[in-house]
């Protein structure tokens, strides 16, 4: 199967129309026509990690080098790494997550209140 055949294929499958896989990855019909139909054939990384996101898939997929359609092994990957590295940001999210749903709101209302703090200005 072809990049084109896939593409199309997962935009169909996720109920999208071209118009509406164009505006979520800031193309035109046009240009999604032409992916699909194969007359580009060497999409950059930018445009294939665009259209894997929206389609929700891996540029792997797109691009015939994997069978496995699903994002969530590369997920699961990069979270694995990011977790190893940051044990804080494992440890807050087993705590967060023993919470309910009342308490997780709150929680979030509180870290939003910090980040609107003068020392976070940065962060928006």
């Amino acid at each position: 199967m072809e990049i084109g055949t896939r593409i199309k294929t997962l935009r169909k499958e996720a109920n999208l129309t071209v118009d509406e896989l164009a505006k979520k990855i800031g193309k035109n019909r046009a240009t999604i026509y032409r992916y699909e139909n194969g007359d580009i054939k060497d999409l950059p990384i930018s445009i294939l990690e665009s259209l894997a996101l929206a389609l929700n898939t891996t540029p792997a997929y797109l691009m015939g080098w994997t069978k496995d359609v699903s994002q969530e092994s590369l997920f699961s990957q990069v979270y694995i790494k990011l977790l190893e590295k940051n044990p804080d940001l494992y440890d807050a999210i087993r705590l967060y997550t023993a919470l309910d749903n009342l308490d997780r709101s709150e929680i979030r209302g509180e870290m939003k209140g910090m980040l609107h703090a003068k020392k976070y200005y940065l962060i928006k």
